[in-house]
């Protein structure tokens, strides 16, 4: 009897993390004050979520630190987030925004580098709705 409990707060947990990563995607440029009140409720969460999840706090950190100024700890943020084994809508975004960044440093090198993997992202069907 109080194995359900338990089981149905941790999805219900799972499911309120998500809907914050969802609204902290909604509200990032639009409203910078609340997307800095949603980051940290997940970042002190960040100790309880999936390997998913992660990344998308993660590049919310990194979306935050663009938002700063603080390009290159974005930028150490975001590359990992580049690779194959995250969400495509993720690694869409992380790219749009690390090529961004590099062109703000005037790393047009690495710029063109990242643009070049994240043509070829668009190049695949993608829905940019988070996947959890």
């Amino acid at each position: 009897m109080i194995v359900l409990p338990l089981c149905a707060q941790s999805t219900w947990a799972a499911g309120s993390i998500d809907q914050q990563i969802e609204q902290a995607l909604r509200l990032r440029s639009s409203s910078p004050a609340q997307f800095d009140l949603v980051l940290a409720e997940l970042q002190a969460k960040s100790n309880s979520v999936n390997t998913t999840q992660k990344r998308y706090i993660r590049y919310l950190q990194a979306y935050k630190l663009t938002f700063t100024g603080d390009f290159s700890g974005s930028i150490a943020q975001l590359a990992p987030l580049f690779e194959p084994s995250s969400p495509q809508d993720l690694r869409v975004r992380a790219g749009s925004l690390l090529v961004n960044n590099f062109v703000a440093t005037r790393q047009f090198s690495e710029g063109l580098v990242a643009l070049d993997s994240y043509l070829s992202l668009l190049e695949q069907p993608f829905d940019l709705e988070p996947r959890h």
